[in-house]
């Protein structure tokens, strides 16, 4: 192995001070911090009206310091298409009544886990993932489709957000914790006994703890609610006692989401037209698995395109990090100048294959900005951080920016030919371990 000499120190010196922009670099850095240093082409939001295809301006929601991205772009997805639906003045979707149900679900999927791998050694790598992360607040679109099949919909008026459930650091800290210490009980017990059944006795209590303790967090979920959906028109439809999954099943269309296709374009051990799962990654035991249809990324962009003319915005997901301008509402590759540090930036599938990169946030695009020459400029992309981040909630997403940084789109089943249909449905899916860039959540 390789050792730092005293040789090797004087020519890093050497190399050091023979380069005059480490100066100027280092003045800067050390007065104005890395990320000022940095700062490149600084573009403006365009002016709404050049974005074509817009969605009906709504208000933009604040997920506050919780990890549910993927939730409420999802619910904004829900929200535009149900006041098309049913030409409503507006509709908030509580995200606490499906986030309380996936973080239920995900403690009963990873106990589940631990009784399916009881015998297996403690340093077996699949329980260490695992155990890394019993729950989280993240998610993916998939998940949102079992929650929402399994257990409906509320408005946001019939179960709110708190303190806690706005900040949910702690909550998620204890619940982990909480979840480890019934993995080591459930394991402990099997080794003692030899008896599966006693031990999902056991997982059955632990479930009550579980229950109970999101209960006095977020509050425990209605069975019932009254409905008001306020018309255009002036009309009001109104019905009592409505429970949450005939509230779904009723109004909302449940085709169109439940036979979304989660599109990915993504190179790192994934080929173009074929589908892949993710191995152990869910909530709802009995629900689908994370699934993806991998496509070229103009496939993937022209089908996003569809689906803006014909109406609907897209869900998307992301690494929200990298080239972000928070006070324009700018998401471009020359925000900032990495070459200034005279690194070579590695491409997109090598950096999600060593880390650089991950899918780590999902948003929503709801417009786009194309040239006269018919070619995609930018993108409208409703964001979860409120009105005060970015162009007053918007982000102007710039296309050569969603080539790198973007990593899957959720498409309605309409927008995609029958190969790609068909591919996704028949196709036996390659799975892939759950470390595979595309088992992270977004949040």
């Amino acid at each position: 192995m390789n050792k730092i000499t005293q040789e090797n120190l004087t020519d890093y010196k050497y190399c050091l001070q023979n380069n005059s922009r480490n100066e100027e670099l280092y003045k800067n850095i050390v007065q104005k911090g890395i990320r000022q240093s940095l700062l490149g082409e600084r573009l403006e939001f365009p002016l709404m009206e050049t974005f074509e295809m817009r969605m009906k301006d709504l208000s933009v929601e604040d997920q506050n310091a919780s990890g549910r991205c993927w939730i409420y772009a999802a619910c904004h997805m829900m929200r535009q298409v149900f006041i098309k639906q049913h030409q409503a003045v507006d509709f908030l979707f509580s995200q606490e009544y499906i986030a309380f149900y996936d973080l239920l679900e995900k403690s009963n999927f990873f106990l589940n886990f631990i009784i399916a791998t009881i015998q297996v050694p403690d340093d077996d790598r699949e329980l260490r993932e695992k155990l890394n992360h019993p729950v989280q607040d993240a998610g993916q679109w998939d998940l949102f489709c079992n929650i929402i099949k399994k257990y409906g919909m509320l408005p946001q008026y019939a179960m709110k957000k708190n303190a806690q459930s706005q900040n949910t650091g702690e909550m998620i800290w204890i619940l982990s914790d909480m979840l480890r210490s019934f993995a080591c009980q459930l394991r402990g017990t099997y080794v003692e006994t030899r008896d599966v059944s006693h031990v999902m006795r056991i997982r059955d209590t632990q479930m009550e703890y579980v229950y109970r303790f999101l209960s006095i967090c977020m509050g425990m979920p209605p069975d019932y609610f009254d409905l008001r959906i306020y018309h255009d028109n002036g009309r009001c439809t109104e019905e009592k006692r409505i429970t949450p999954q005939d509230f779904y099943r009723r109004y909302l269309p449940r085709r169109l989401i439940e036979e979304a296709i989660p599109i990915s374009c993504v190179g790192v051990n994934m080929e173009p037209d074929k589908t892949y799962v993710i191995k152990n990654l869910g909530n709802v035991t009995e629900g689908r698995r994370v699934k993806y249809l991998n496509l070229e990324l103009q496939n993937m962009k022209q089908a996003m395109l569809t689906q803006l003319k014909a109406g609907y915005p897209v869900w998307f997901g992301c690494d929200s990090r990298m080239g972000v301008d928070k006070e324009q509402g700018i998401l471009d590759l020359n925000v900032y100048k990495l070459d200034k540090l005279e690194w070579e930036f590695m491409d997109k599938d090598n950096r999600l294959r060593y880390g650089i990169s991950c899918l780590n946030h999902a948003m929503v695009v709801e417009g786009v900005r194309i040239s006269k020459d018919n070619e995609i400029l930018s993108w409208l992309v409703k964001n979860s951080y409120g009105n005060q981040k970015g162009n007053q909630g918007y982000l102007n997403m710039q296309d050569r920016w969603l080539d790198e940084y973007v990593y899957e789109a959720i498409i309605f089943r309409e927008y995609l030919n029958e190969e790609m249909i068909e591919i996704y449905e028949q196709a036996v899916p390659v799975e892939l371990p759950s470390w595979h860039p595309m088992g992270m959540l977004a949040d």
